[in-house]
């Protein structure tokens, strides 16, 4: 390996364990990686393209951009320079691939909302960020930090995932869902997100051997969960699936009522503010 390939895969491939090379890699047959990816493939894009969500008609006029755009501005430049900070991390443990996980995404994604003006699109977006919500919340309350070792790498870590989940959904639900929404908006950002996974990451971690989202073999932790429930993990097994349809699977439903109820106390946060101003 040399050059870029240096820079994005090899401290991942070289660590072993879970954060990918070739253990992690066989971990799934071929086989069975190719299933997966050409069911659920299917199965979400079908469901994106044919599923049509029941948007309020009072969301059908363009919402006006609220008020203090400047505060905006700062919250996403900090979003910049703390991707900044934690890409430079990835590039010095030539771990630069994982700068796609999905926290990473999200706090970029965020930085863009934070920026453009309202649109079906972005509020589109916006559900697909409160789908991926759980997982960053879980990453506040079940640091993985262990590994870092770059100077003021752990300290993105924690001004990431704060802004992710706490500062920034405030301004982007003001700025792009000032209307109610729909049940139905919120089940096709779960769609979108089940796209990003397969066969986004699944392609990415299966040419790179680096195990991005997981989806390669499982954390540690996950494994330890999937021990207590070996019957499930067998009769998944023996239709030729593995770990990665029970981990997709059983995101579906908490993803989309932390979702809910994130979005729904961000909107509450919103609305209380504005009436006090």
């Amino acid at each position: 390996m040399t050059g870029w390939t240096d820079v994005l895969i090899r401290g991942a491939i070289e660590a072993k364990g879970t954060s990918g090379g070739p253990a992690c890699f066989e971990h799934t047959s071929s086989a069975t990686i190719v299933t997966e990816s050409v069911v659920y493939t299917s199965l979400w894009t079908i469901a994106w393209l044919t599923f049509k969500p029941t948007v309020p008609s009072s969301t059908q006029s363009r919402p006006t951009l609220h008020s203090n755009q400047g505060i905006d501005y700062i919250i996403a430049a900090l979003h910049v320079i703390t991707f900044i900070v934690t890409l430079a991390c990835k590039v010095n443990t030539q771990k630069g691939l994982y700068i796609l996980s999905p926290c990473h995404v999200i706090l970029m994604g965020q930085a863009m909302l934070l920026l453009l003006p309202p649109s079906a699109a972005t509020r589109r977006s916006c559900f697909l960020m409160a789908i991926l919500m759980l997982g960053s919340f879980m990453a506040l309350v079940l640091p993985d930090t262990a590994t870092f070792k770059q100077p003021f790498e752990v300290e993105a870590f924690w001004v990431e995932h704060v802004l992710i989940v706490f500062v920034a959904p405030l301004r982007i639900y003001q700025r792009h869902l000032q209307e109610p929404w729909a049940w139905s908006e919120m089940v096709q950002g779960l769609f979108l997100c089940q796209l990003l996974h397969m066969p986004g990451w699944m392609a990415i971690a299966y040419f790179t051997q680096v195990n991005i989202e997981f989806m390669l073999c499982p954390s540690n932790g996950l494994a330890a969960l999937l021990a207590t429930q070996s019957s499930l993990l067998a009769w998944v097994e023996s239709h030729h699936l593995s770990y990665r349809t029970v981990m997709i699977i059983g995101y579906c439903i908490p993803g989309i009522l932390f979702g809910a109820l994130h979005l729904s106390i961000g909107r509450r946060v919103t609305r209380a503010r504005q009436k006090t101003e």
